[in-house]
């Protein structure tokens, strides 16, 4: 059918406004909203109190720039959190595909032709063909199929955002932790150096005993064999240090590299708990379990990938109805190039395709994809009943760690002032030395207890903010670390 310019638009306003008249008629599928808290969510935490802890860059309030330098260098070079970014880039890239679906689709082609026929008593004949053709397609989406689709692909791009902001979380404390064990087993080694030394005092001091007959040989071999138990210890040591620096490198996404780190000594005794750390304040607030719902990052994830189930429903349910489709195209030919565009044949059609029989595919599908609601339901629940006994366990640990390390040092000022009491009776000539090298390891162990024990209440301090999963990244700059998609703007309403 031959039909002019005029008419062809004048038909296409007409379709459109049909369907529009069709889509104002429908009630598109969508999933009902969800309460994003459940039901027996404890209305506050057992540290409960009206300051919140730090949300982002808690690491600063070990006072460390080493530490804050370290911990800044892993989260630009980790090679996991590049990993969740490229992740974020692949599910952006897919919004993008679905969300093409919403507008028509615009096809062209042109084809050249050039023969050459020669007949038997005729001359040689030449002729060219130009062609020129237009095809569009566009679907209603008088169910809401394409938008359920669209909509779980933009909440799957913003499950991936959640998931880089978690890996974010977990390496920044991995780096923190990595940095206390270290700077931990940096202070230890000292005073396995001395313990060594003293134990050997010991056994030369014994040896001359057992020569003047005051100690039998089995005395002198045990206090050899904790020489050399010693030594064994001040090299794990060693070992321990080189494998944490190893490992710090491999975080800050550097190549781990053998240096002299095993050959380091310190002055004695160590002057602080931890080089580099002000001592550890009191946590003096944490929020409530609604706070931890909106900032943890996992938890947001597994209800982003939750709600993506929802909408997939609504896709699969609406797959199951007729869809309405336009379609439209035009073309032209013409011996010359210049004459193409003076004549040509347009064409219009709208067709209805539906399932009549399929096997049950389309019914099984939607049953998967409500079993994919009920497992990532499932899975959210699961990940807010671990974040909140993740919390409950940090400040339980914190307590008790705070309360041995109260003891610890107790024990410590004990041990000193038996130490002291007893260089001052050998240098009045009242004791042995063995009993001062006695009390000096005595001492020495109480120290290493008391590093020990710091140690823990920072791990558990740590783990604390692991649990409350502080985002390190601004909600409006995630859009703007490279992936073009929606994640800047819909990022913020989560």
């Amino acid at each position: 059918m031959k039909i002019t310019p005029s008419e062809f638009i004048r038909t296409l306003r007409l379709i459109a406004l049909s369907g529009v008249l069709i889509l104002s008629a429908c009630a598109p599928f969508k999933p009902s909203e969800r309460n994003a808290a459940p039901a027996d969510l404890p209305s506050e935490f057992s540290a409960r109190s009206d300051v919140q802890a730090p949300a982002s860059a808690w690491w600063t309030e070990f006072g460390s720039d080493t530490l804050n330098k370290r911990v800044e260098r892993a989260l630009r070079r980790n090679t996991s959190i590049r990993e969740a970014w490229a992740r974020l880039r692949q599910n952006s890239a897919f919004e993008r595909i679905e969300a093409a679906a919403l507008l028509p689709q615009l096809d062209y082609s042109a084809d050249v032709s050039h023969t050459r026929q020669h007949q038997q008593g005729s001359a040689l004949s030449t002729a060219e063909q130009f062609s020129l053709a237009l095809a569009g397609s566009y679907e209603l989406d008088v169910w809401g199929r394409v938008r359920a689709n669209v909509r779980a692909g933009e909440l799957a791009t913003l499950s991936s955002a959640a998931d880089l902001e978690a890996v974010r979380v977990s390496i920044a404390a991995t780096v923190v932790e990595t940095w206390m064990e270290l700077q931990t087993r940096m202070a230890i080694l000292p005073l396995t150096q001395e313990q060594w030394k003293a134990a050997k005092d010991q056994v030369e001091l014994m040896r001359q005993r057992y020569l003047k007959g005051a100690a039998n040989s089995k005395d002198m071999l045990e206090q050899e064999q904790e020489v050399t138990s010693l030594r064994t210890s001040m090299e794990q040591v060693r070992e321990q240090i080189t494998r944490l620096e190893f490992e710090l490198a491999v975080l800050c996404g550097d190549m781990p590299q053998k240096d002299a780190v095993d050959m380091i000594t310190y002055p004695y005794p160590v002057q602080e708990i931890l080089p580099g750390l002000n001592p550890l304040a009191p946590v003096s607030g944490i929020g409530i379990p609604m706070d931890m719902l909106r900032q943890r990052p996992d938890i947001q994830a597994a209800r982003l990938r939750l709600q993506e189930a929802d909408w997939s429903v609504a896709a699969a349910e609406a797959d199951r109805l007729p869809a309405l489709r336009l379609s439209a195209d035009g073309s032209s030919s013409a011996p010359h190039l210049n004459e193409v565009l003076d004549s040509w044949l347009a064409n219009l059609a709208a067709s209805v395709t539906g399932p009549v029989f399929d096997g049950g595919r389309r019914r099984a599908e939607v049953e998967r994809a409500r079993a994919v609601v009920d497992e990532r339901l499932a899975t959210y629940r699961d990940t807010i009943l671990n974040a909140v006994q993740e919390v409950e366990v940090a400040l339980e640990q914190e307590r008790r760690a705070r309360a041995r390390l109260v003891e610890a040092q107790r024990t410590l000022e004990l041990r000193e002032q038996i130490y002291t009491s007893q260089r001052l009776r050998y240098l009045n000539g009242n004791d042995t030395f063995l009993n001062l090298l006695n009390a000096r390891q005595s001492l020495d162990s109480g120290r290493e207890d008391v590093l020990q024990t710091r140690l823990e209440l920072y791990q558990a301090r740590v783990a604390l903010h692991r649990a409350l999963g502080g985002r390190l990244t601004a909600l409006e700059d995630i859009g703007n670390m490279g992936a073009q998609s929606s994640v800047s703007e819909n990022y913020k309403g989560i």
